[in-house]
């Protein structure tokens, strides 16, 4: 039987402040926790307006099984504070306008953010793999911090009746609230950007 040892942390996910010494670059450990328990791991999820961190941990079978879960860690301190139980998934995410989670689990689990109560299941075709759940305004932000020369979404006016990407596209209502978040990320990308060489200007003088 395998032990997993899994460490946490959280690091600033802005620059650091024009004059304070970092001799690290702009990034520091805040705190680490290392936490115990069987089962392994794929990718976490961090939820910022909730302040919660959710880890899945996978099954492990023998004398003394463990069954799946989801692990649930306050985002500031790292406490462990429940766990949505007998939950297979690779990964997490979170609706914080419904204040819904749903592990990527099959059948895929939902649950009540505030209290961890699990909420239903909800069954999906035999043919799909829920290995991951797809954020397209998490991964267009990212695609912008990169310095994408392109990012390609589509829209439908109803994405189940489109002939090509119908499961991926975005419907047309939604265009207004896509272009705002772009326009969010650029903004946060060139500002970064300008505060990261007054930075290095900082440092190197």
């Amino acid at each position: 039987m395998r032990q997993f040892c899994l460490v946490l942390a959280v690091a600033i996910a802005t620059f650091a402040p024009i004059g304070l010494a970092q001799p690290a670059g702009p990034y520091k450990v805040l705190k680490t926790a290392k936490v115990g328990g069987e089962g392994g791991f794929d990718y976490i999820y961090s939820d910022d307006a909730g302040r919660r961190l959710y880890i899945p941990r996978g099954a492990v079978q023998g004398d003394t099984p463990t069954p799946a879960r989801v692990v649930v860690f306050d985002l500031d301190t790292l406490a462990k504070v429940g766990e949505i139980p007998n939950t297979r998934a690779n990964g997490a995410a979170v609706d914080t306008k419904s204040g819904h989670g749903f592990a990527s689990s099959k059948p895929v689990a939902m649950w009540d953010t505030k209290t961890l109560s699990l909420i239903k299941t909800i069954d999906i075709d035999a043919k799909t793999s829920p290995d991951g759940i797809l954020d397209v305004m998490h991964v267009t932000a990212q695609g912008v911090l990169a310095g994408a020369n392109m990012v390609l979404v589509d829209f439908h006016p109803n994405p189940a009746k489109a002939l090509v990407d119908g499961p991926q596209a975005l419907r047309l209502d939604e265009l207004p609230h896509f272009l705002a978040d772009v326009a969010i990320a650029r903004e946060a990308c060139v500002k970064r950007t300008e505060l990261a060489r007054r930075y290095r200007d900082t440092a190197t003088s």
